[in-house]
């Protein structure tokens, strides 16, 4: 079984949610598909191949050339030799304008292959004239989509795309590292191991999204942390979910500095502020994202302003809050139902009026803690069906091979 995993993107993949991403559909198609060979198109293929090479599985990576026209020709070429192409870009119709998106489904969608899209989160969509054409054009080449939020679901069936259902992110599926491994992390971060702890993730985007709407970030994040440390007498961990490899050159990839991508500079800036140290740790070193969920899954709640760091709360009954900036987050705290545990520091121009102020994100700080129980219960019982819906994909990528050979 040949699956061309068309994951990759024209940077280099440092967020820890990417990797858990891709190697959480690497691990829904192997358990479909145990014979499977991975092929991925990538600029970075040194890069890519050292998380990559974190699972025991069969994978090529193709140097994709920086020329814009031999790489379309890449992608044909890969997607007519494989049996079926996986699309898991994640939130690909936010980032990118949707020409870009409809020129590689052009150019992946081939007569004899069929093409799959996993979890994604898109829109909101032009309301109407080419932009909005192009998007349905382009998703309507897909032979199934699935997503990942129930916003972006809304967004698609307002579009007009049926063949959309909606599934958890693949990150679902992903492992965490044994407890030993943890233990052994703590160790040489100098955390206490049986200390009860909140996890709490800072994120460069969001630190980004706050200076450019000019919010006080480090304000912000200093008063979650004395929120947690001192009104409910808990420690906190400070953790990075995008980090820079030690081993590897960026220095001529654009926007690759540690200032600009690594989550380890706002962790700095805030740690920096702080009055007292005090029951305050953080990571300093790089951790695959397996490890990453380890850790995470021993929070007695957890905040992030990530996605992907919020799935390996929840998917191991933590009880989850995010601080973000777009509809995804909300849309897929909505899918487990509890969708009013999102704070935006700014109204987003396309939904309903949240609340933003400071007092509203302390107030939601308060909610989390004190209800933890009850969330932690809610999750347990809804995560096995959470889970096996994620692993699903796997029977939904047969049914479309089997379709296409018969």
């Amino acid at each position: 079984m040949k699956i061309f995993l068309d994951a990759m993107a024209s940077n280099p993949h440092v967020s820890v949610g990417d990797h858990a991403l891709i190697l959480g559909a690497i691990e829904i198609l192997r358990r479909k598909f145990t014979d499977a060979k991975f092929t991925f198109l990538c600029k970075y293929p040194e890069h890519e191949r050292i998380y990559l090479e974190q699972m025991d599985f069969n994978f090529e990576t193709v140097y994709r050339s920086h020329n814009q026209l031999i790489a379309a020709c890449q992608f044909r070429k890969i997607a007519k030799a494989s049996d079926i192409v996986v699309s898991a870009w994640g939130d690909g119709f936010i980032t990118h304008p949707p020409h870009r998106m409809y020129r590689k489904a052009y150019f992946l969608k081939t007569k004899d292959t069929p093409l799959a899209l996993f979890t994604s989160s898109m829109g909101p969509f032009a309301p109407s004239g080419h932009k909005r054409w192009l998007a349905k054009a382009a998703l309507e080449k897909y032979d199934y989509v699935s997503v990942r939020d129930t916003i972006t679901y809304k967004y698609l069936k307002d579009l007009g795309i049926d063949n959309v259902e909606m599934i958890p992110d693949t990150a679902f599926a992903l492992k965490p590292c044994p407890s030993e491994r943890v233990d052994e992390i703590f160790e040489i971060e100098n955390i206490p191991k049986e200390k009860p702890f909140v996890g709490l993730n800072l994120g460069i985007q969001f630190m980004k999204f706050c200076e450019k709407n000019e919010i006080d970030f480090v304000e912000i994040c200093i008063k979650v942390i004395e929120r947690i440390r001192k009104v409910h007498k808990c420690s906190v961990i400070l953790i990075p979910h995008q980090l820079l490899y030690e081993q590897y050159d960026y220095s001529d990839i654009p926007q690759s500095t540690f200032e600009l991508r690594d989550d380890r500079y706002p962790i700095k800036k805030v740690w920096d502020a702080l009055d007292s140290h005090d029951d305050i740790y953080c990571l300093d070193n790089v951790y695959t994202c397996s490890e990453l969920k380890g850790i995470i899954g021993r929070s007695e709640v957890f905040l992030c302003q990530r996605i992907h760091p919020s799935v390996a709360s929840t998917s191991q009954c933590v009880p989850t809050a995010i601080l973000h900036y777009t509809h995804k987050a909300k849309g897929m705290m909505d899918l487990i139902g509890k969708a009013e545990y999102v704070w935006y520091p700014k109204n987003l121009p396309y939904e309903n009026q949240q609340d933003t102020s400071t007092k509203g994100l302390l107030d939601m700080v308060d909610q989390l803690w004190e209800g933890r129980y009850q969330y932690r219960k809610d999750l347990q019982n809804i995560m096995p069906r959470i889970i096996d819906k994620t692993f699903s994909l796997g029977d939904r990528v047969g049914e479309i091979v089997n379709n296409e050979v018969s």
